[in-house]
């Protein structure tokens, strides 16, 4: 399952036009008690643009 959804919307003025995802993850604070607070990070992801720039 993907956890990635279109972000465009949430862009703000002025960013570069380039097709990003984004996604929330939740993190427990300390991973010694993983069950314990927990904190959310955001997620941003850029597709790469084709074979010639892939890693």
């Amino acid at each position: 399952m993907d956890a990635f959804k279109p972000c465009e919307p949430q862009m703000p003025p002025g960013a570069p036009a380039v097709k990003t995802e984004c996604a929330r993850l939740k993190v427990p604070l300390d991973y010694r008690d993983p069950k314990g607070r927990q904190a959310e990070i955001a997620l941003l992801r850029v597709p790469s643009r084709g074979k010639n720039h892939a890693r």
